[in-house]
Protein backbone atom coordinates (compact mmCIF):
# COMPACT_ATOMS: atom_id res chain seq x y z
CA UNK A 1 0.00 0.00 0.00
CA UNK A 2 0.72 3.43 -0.92
CA UNK A 3 1.74 6.83 1.14
CA UNK A 4 -0.93 8.39 -0.71
CA UNK A 5 -3.54 5.33 -0.01
CA UNK A 6 -2.51 5.19 3.38
CA UNK A 7 -3.02 9.22 4.10
CA UNK A 8 -6.37 8.42 2.71
CA UNK A 9 -7.48 5.34 4.85
CA UNK A 10 -6.19 7.24 8.26
CA UNK A 11 -8.52 10.11 7.13
CA UNK A 12 -11.07 8.01 6.93
CA UNK A 13 -10.98 6.91 10.79
CA UNK A 14 -10.21 3.34 9.83
CA UNK A 15 -7.70 1.13 11.89
CA UNK A 16 -5.09 -0.89 10.61
CA UNK A 17 -6.69 -3.81 10.96
CA UNK A 18 -8.31 -4.96 8.00
CA UNK A 19 -10.77 -8.62 7.18
CA UNK A 20 -9.76 -10.00 4.76
CA UNK A 21 -12.37 -12.63 2.75
CA UNK A 22 -15.38 -10.35 2.40
CA UNK A 23 -17.46 -12.00 -0.05
CA UNK A 24 -18.83 -9.40 -2.25
CA UNK A 25 -19.58 -10.24 -5.79
CA UNK A 26 -16.15 -12.50 -5.56
CA UNK A 27 -13.78 -9.67 -5.27
CA UNK A 28 -10.85 -9.47 -3.80
CA UNK A 29 -11.48 -6.95 -0.81
CA UNK A 30 -10.27 -5.91 2.95
CA UNK A 31 -13.13 -4.64 5.27
CA UNK A 32 -11.53 -1.65 7.51
CA UNK A 33 -12.66 -1.09 11.10
CA UNK A 34 -14.16 2.83 11.45
CA UNK A 35 -13.40 4.18 15.04
CA UNK A 36 -17.50 3.91 15.27
CA UNK A 37 -17.13 0.45 14.67
CA UNK A 38 -20.45 0.39 12.95
CA UNK A 39 -20.77 -2.68 10.63
CA UNK A 40 -23.93 -0.94 9.16
CA UNK A 41 -21.51 1.41 7.64
CA UNK A 42 -18.43 0.12 5.88
CA UNK A 43 -15.68 0.89 4.52
CA UNK A 44 -13.87 -1.48 1.99
CA UNK A 45 -10.58 -1.20 0.11
CA UNK A 46 -11.15 -3.60 -2.74
CA UNK A 47 -7.97 -4.66 -4.59
CA UNK A 48 -9.67 -6.38 -7.59
CA UNK A 49 -13.36 -8.00 -8.99
CA UNK A 50 -15.17 -5.01 -9.71
CA UNK A 51 -15.17 -4.25 -13.78
CA UNK A 52 -16.85 -0.88 -13.69
CA UNK A 53 -18.20 1.59 -10.84
CA UNK A 54 -21.83 0.16 -12.28
CA UNK A 55 -20.53 -2.69 -9.77
CA UNK A 56 -19.90 -1.05 -7.00
CA UNK A 57 -22.81 1.11 -7.22
CA UNK A 58 -25.07 -2.12 -7.22
CA UNK A 59 -22.96 -3.39 -3.89
CA UNK A 60 -23.37 -0.04 -2.19
CA UNK A 61 -27.02 -0.61 -2.78
CA UNK A 62 -26.90 -2.89 0.02
CA UNK A 63 -25.73 0.09 2.90
CA UNK A 64 -27.50 3.65 3.34
CA UNK A 65 -23.50 4.63 4.20
CA UNK A 66 -20.52 3.26 2.96
CA UNK A 67 -17.42 3.94 1.63
CA UNK A 68 -15.70 2.04 -0.81
CA UNK A 69 -12.32 2.37 -2.49
CA UNK A 70 -11.20 0.38 -5.68
CA UNK A 71 -7.33 -0.03 -6.39
CA UNK A 72 -8.06 -1.51 -9.57
CA UNK A 73 -10.22 0.72 -10.98
CA UNK A 74 -8.56 3.75 -9.09
CA UNK A 75 -12.24 5.47 -7.98
CA UNK A 76 -13.98 5.74 -4.60
CA UNK A 77 -17.62 5.64 -4.23
CA UNK A 78 -19.21 7.36 -0.90
CA UNK A 79 -22.50 7.30 -0.57
CA UNK A 80 -24.76 8.59 2.14
CA UNK A 81 -28.58 8.49 2.90
CA UNK A 82 -28.93 11.71 0.83
CA UNK A 83 -25.95 11.61 -1.81
CA UNK A 84 -24.08 9.56 -3.69
CA UNK A 85 -20.46 10.52 -5.24
CA UNK A 86 -17.90 8.88 -7.63
CA UNK A 87 -14.24 10.37 -7.52
CA UNK A 88 -11.46 9.47 -9.51
CA UNK A 89 -8.05 8.73 -8.01
CA UNK A 90 -5.76 8.88 -11.07
CA UNK A 91 -2.26 10.10 -8.86
CA UNK A 92 -1.08 10.58 -5.50
CA UNK A 93 -1.99 13.82 -5.30
CA UNK A 94 -5.46 13.24 -5.97
CA UNK A 95 -5.40 10.66 -2.63
CA UNK A 96 -4.28 13.40 -0.97
CA UNK A 97 -6.29 16.12 -1.66
CA UNK A 98 -9.08 14.05 -1.13
CA UNK A 99 -7.86 13.25 2.02
CA UNK A 100 -7.64 16.50 3.10
CA UNK A 101 -11.37 17.40 2.44
CA UNK A 102 -12.17 14.36 4.93
CA UNK A 103 -10.14 15.55 7.29
CA UNK A 104 -11.23 19.18 7.39
CA UNK A 105 -14.56 17.22 7.67
CA UNK A 106 -13.93 15.43 10.69
CA UNK A 107 -14.77 12.35 8.86
CA UNK A 108 -11.71 10.55 11.21
CA UNK A 109 -13.55 11.15 14.17
CA UNK A 110 -17.63 9.81 13.31
CA UNK A 111 -18.62 7.79 16.82
CA UNK A 112 -21.61 6.56 15.22
CA UNK A 113 -22.80 5.50 11.71
CA UNK A 114 -25.13 8.74 12.07
CA UNK A 115 -22.06 11.04 12.06
CA UNK A 116 -19.88 9.62 9.63
CA UNK A 117 -23.21 9.61 7.18
CA UNK A 118 -23.29 13.53 8.40
CA UNK A 119 -19.45 14.09 7.76
CA UNK A 120 -19.13 12.38 4.51
CA UNK A 121 -22.10 14.07 3.37
CA UNK A 122 -20.41 17.49 4.36
CA UNK A 123 -17.45 16.24 2.48
CA UNK A 124 -19.19 15.18 -0.95
CA UNK A 125 -20.26 19.37 -0.20
CA UNK A 126 -16.66 20.26 -0.41
CA UNK A 127 -14.91 18.29 -3.41
CA UNK A 128 -14.51 20.86 -6.00
CA UNK A 129 -14.13 20.79 -9.73
CA UNK A 130 -16.28 17.25 -9.54
CA UNK A 131 -19.21 15.93 -10.94
CA UNK A 132 -21.00 13.52 -8.81
CA UNK A 133 -23.78 11.41 -9.61
CA UNK A 134 -26.50 12.52 -11.63
CA UNK A 135 -29.59 11.18 -13.40
CA UNK A 136 -29.89 10.99 -17.29
CA UNK A 137 -33.36 10.87 -17.32
CA UNK A 138 -36.65 12.49 -18.52
CA UNK A 139 -36.31 15.68 -21.02
CA UNK A 140 -33.13 17.22 -18.95
CA UNK A 141 -30.26 15.51 -17.31
CA UNK A 142 -30.09 16.73 -13.29
CA UNK A 143 -25.74 17.07 -14.44
CA UNK A 144 -27.37 19.52 -16.84
CA UNK A 145 -29.68 21.71 -15.09
CA UNK A 146 -27.17 21.72 -11.67
CA UNK A 147 -24.12 23.13 -13.65
CA UNK A 148 -25.42 24.37 -16.95
CA UNK A 149 -28.78 26.29 -15.96
CA UNK A 150 -28.62 27.83 -12.62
Amino acid sequence: MTDAQNQLLTSLGVSAEMKRGMNLENWDCYSLNHNSKSSDAPILLVESGPKNTTAIKKVATQYDTCVIISSELKKMFIKTIEKTHTISLDSSMEYFRIADILKAQNVNTANSELELNAYLENAIDAIPNTTGDFENRGLFSTHYLRHRIF
